[in-house]
């Protein structure tokens, strides 16, 4: 048995290693603030000006049981700042979403909210300081803009009376400067997402709010939404209100953003300032790992025609399209604001019916009515939402690989079900990265990178013709691609031919041999030309 002394020198190792940490982590302190001080000088800014608005301390939110989501989280927000909180899936970004509107509690530490002080076990509660936007809109559908913007957080109102003149006149004002298009009795169900967000971001300036978190909320929007909100956001700052910009990649909107901070495992592990920001080192924090490298692939296409479309015409975009798939290639479909390539697809599984023109797949006639039709057509579909519609989740992760392959089998062997299914566990359950123990969970309760392998291993055993898939690199982070990229690779090296959408060309030239440019402007015509880019013939064109 080990002598007392022993216990002794370990037990003072271990405070040894505590103090350290503490240390080293003070020394960082110092070191950012003096590069801030620099950053601040070198921009004209006096640095004794500004006003911190917001900060967290020590902050753990999340479930006690488990890993916090947020775990000794430490942030500060100065006025007129936007800071850039990036993250890949998992990382607390959207923990912190749901402690700011209210719907988590603060576990441990302390946050300081424009004078406002919140401890340990208290609900946070700013609504007319603080403006949260996420993936769905915080608007009432049945009000007006006027109602939303004025009535719900309590401005213009003269002794808890409503003054509508007053709400109507302000509101007209703000929506001639900044969204011409709307009208103030406009009901908020009549909008688009793009129009949401644009109405909750004018909300912070008519509250006249203090900070603004957005928790990736633009990042499946075409190329003209995200310039609109670009513009607004300058106008936030401008008017000297914070942002914090919670996201998965750097993108157009966090150029604005002084600061940019790597959050992972729910912890602030690394700070870049705009001036010494390092894309390759930024990877490196993120994932924990060294920098991954860039993706490289070969074509497998072959000279067979997978799907041939003739004179296609659809309801609201596309006229007289000519679109060869080749078996092996895969395809993608460029649209800056998302509305052509997507109509194209609706077509393809059946959501819409073209109004003139032929479609061929294999040589056969080819003209599903709805989606399921066109899966027994041997055509796979991904949609925008994987993680909801692309799964089903209610079920185990065997019985969501099995669906597909349902419908190619025989009544006989349907019932051997449960074989199948043991199969399929055996096979895949280490490769999709779930434990023996959640084998017969449901896939609801697992996380986006599970959702993500589930549904290309489902359609990769399932060897379609066609596999068509939406957006599938938006709202996605660095491990996310790489899950996506290699699924790409291995369907095409099987022989299916796929085709992708995205508003995002960067993403395209990555991962695809052919490019179809069919821009939409948002003002009603119909694509006029059609652009073919052959990427794997011409690597270096400049596509940007």
């Amino acid at each position: 048995m080990p002598c007392p002394l022993f216990w002794s020198k370990k037990t003072s190792a271990g405070r040894e290693k505590v103090e350290r940490n503490k240390a080293d982590k003070r020394r960082e302190d110092r070191i950012h603030a003096r590069t801030f001080m620099a950053f601040c000088a070198v921009k004209g800014m006096d640095i004794n000006m500004k006003t911190e608005i917001l900060s967290m301390q020590n902050v753990c939110i999340g479930d006690e049981m488990a890993r916090y989501a947020l775990n000794d989280f430490q942030l500060q927000v100065y006025q007129g700042e936007m800071v850039n909180l990036l993250g890949v899936s998992g990382s607390g970004k959207t923990a912190l979403y749901f402690y700011f509107i209210g719907e988590e509690l603060l576990r441990e530490g302390k946050v300081v909210f424009h004078n406002q002080i919140w401890k340990e076990h208290e609900r946070f509660s700013a609504i007319r300081d603080m403006v949260c936007l996420g993936q769905k809109s915080t608007l009432i559908p049945n009000l007006s803009i006027a109602e939303n913007l004025c009535i719900i957080t309590g401005k213009r109102k003269v002794k808890g009376v409503i003054n509508k003149k007053a709400i109507n006149y302000r509101v007209n004002l703000l929506l001639k400067q900044y969204a011409p298009e709307l009208s103030p009795d406009m009901l908020v169900n009549e909008l688009t997402i793009v129009q949401c967000h644009v109405v909750e971001l004018l909300r912070s300036i008519e509250n006249e709010a203090k900070l603004v978190f957005i928790d990736d909320a633009f990042s499946s929007y075409g190329q003209m939404g995200v310039l609109r909100i670009l513009e607004l956001l300058r106008v936030l700052k401008e008017r000297n209100i914070s942002i914090i910009y919670a996201s998965r990649k750097r993108d157009q909107l966090t150029q604005l953003a002084e600061r940019i901070i790597i959050l992972r495992q729910g912890k602030a592990v690394k700070t870049f300032y705009s001036d010494n920001y390092n894309e390759e080192l930024c990877r490196k924090w993120l994932v924990g790992n060294p920098v991954l490298t860039g993706f490289q692939r070969k074509s497998y296409r072959t000279g067979q025609v997978v799907l041939n479309t003739v004179e296609l015409t659809g309801p609201c975009y596309i006229s007289n399209m000519n679109l060869k798939i080749h078996r092996g290639e895969v395809v993608g479909l460029y649209d800056m604001n998302n509305s052509a390539n997507l109509e194209v697809t609706d077509i393809l599984v059946g959501n819409r019916k073209a109004e003139q023109g032929r479609m061929f797949l294999e040589g056969k006639n080819y003209a599903p009515l709805t989606i399921d039709d066109a899966i027994a057509s041997n055509v796979g579909y991904i949609p925008k939402d994987r993680d909801g519609s692309g799964v089903v989740g209610s079920m185990s992760f065997a019985e969501n690989l099995l669906l597909p392959i349902m419908l190619k089998m025989s009544l006989f062997t349907m019932f051997k079900n449960e074989r199948v299914n043991r199969y399929l566990e055996k096979e895949y359950l280490e490769e999709l990265g779930i434990k023996e123990q959640d084998k017969d969970k449901e896939v609801s309760s697992f996380d986006s990178y599970v959702k993500t392998n589930v549904i290309f291993r489902k359609w990769i055993l399932s060897k379609p013709a066609l596999l068509i898939c939406e957006e599938i690199c938006e709202e996605t982070d660095i491990t996310m691609r790489n899950i996506i990229y290699k699924a790409l690779e291995e369907l095409a090296g099987n022989g299916a031919a796929v085709l992708v959408t995205s508003s995002n060309l960067g993403e395209l030239k990555v991962i695809c041999d052919t490019i179809y440019v069919l821009n939409s402007y948002g003002n009603g015509e119909r694509v006029k030309e059609i652009q073919k880019i052959e990427i794997l013939q011409d690597p270096k064109q400049n596509l940007f």
